[in-house]
């Protein structure tokens, strides 16, 4: 819980992450472009699959379900992405820690609204491409998105930035007792992007295996918001799901504060 006379401290993080976000948008736009590459792959994979494939549906899927789906999975995947990791890592291991835990900040809270600051620019960037999005599933997929769906996207779409945002914390916290965690955060990137639904829709691992990520935080990062806005869901599973994913939220802060404070007491600083 943050006090009241906090919030202001805070909200010029929040105003720091924003203002940065805006000198470096080439960079995020640069980032934007190359992440459209795989989604071009994936869609000529999946033309070439189908065209050799007998049957009309793979895994429950039709041809224009899973190029919308690879569409949508793209878009979300990188809304929701952090990219903060080694600047935590380099903070713990440069000593630069030590700046913050002298000041009366929050090093936790500085973070997510520097994060949301920056996410800031970003959803507006982002906004286009989901508009073009829903164009295109109105048009050619013959998915028609009410209020409803948009209100419930945006709401779970903002829930996975800040879920996704605890769940890489956590990870960045193995920067207490790692030397070198490049490699780690790279590997948790690849394995978040598959078991997250970012590459493949999670029901084509099949039934056990979805019901398996239904227990975790991973499913309501991308393949849930995506499901949201492809009309697969109806309104009671979708209040669920919301209801869940702000229940992972709270958990994932109290593991990032707890991991957070035992890796504060094993902390030294060895530069800054």
């Amino acid at each position: 819980m943050i006090p009241i006379y906090s919030i202001s401290k805070y909200t010029k993080c929040y105003s720091l992450g924003l203002k940065n976000e805006m000198e470096y948008r080439t960079n995020f736009i640069m980032s934007l472009l190359i992440g459209i590459i795989p989604v071009f792959i994936q869609y000529y994979l999946w033309t070439a699959i189908f065209d050799n494939s007998t049957s009309s549906t793979i895994h429950g899927y039709s041809y224009s379900q899973i190029i919308s789906y690879t569409i949508m999975s793209g878009v979300v995947s990188k809304i929701i992405a952090t990219g903060f990791e080694n600047e935590i890592a380099h903070d713990i291991k440069s000593g630069g820690l030590s700046t913050f835990l002298v000041k009366p900040v929050s090093y936790i809270n500085l973070k997510v609204f520097t994060f949301l600051g920056g996410k800031s620019v970003q959803l507006i960037i982002m906004a286009f491409f989901i508009v073009v999005i829903l164009f295109l599933m109105n048009t050619y997929f013959g998915i028609d998105n009410g209020p409803q769906t948009i209100i419930t996207f945006v709401i779970s779409i903002i829930l996975a930035i800040i879920l996704n945002f605890f769940l890489f914390f956590c990870i960045s916290t193995l920067a207490f007792w790692m030397t070198d965690t490049w490699g780690v955060f790279s590997l948790a990137q690849i394995v978040v992007s598959i078991v997250s639904g970012g590459i493949l829709p999670l029901d084509m691992f099949g039934k056990n295996m979805l019901t398996f990520f239904s227990y975790t935080p991973f499913k309501y990062t991308v393949y849930f918001p995506v499901n949201i806005l492809s009309g697969k869901l109806d309104i009671s599973e979708v209040v669920w799901g919301i209801i869940i994913q702000a229940i992972w939220v709270v958990v994932l802060l109290l593991i990032s504060q707890v991991l957070w404070n035992i890796g504060s007491k094993k902390y030294t600083a060895t530069g800054g």
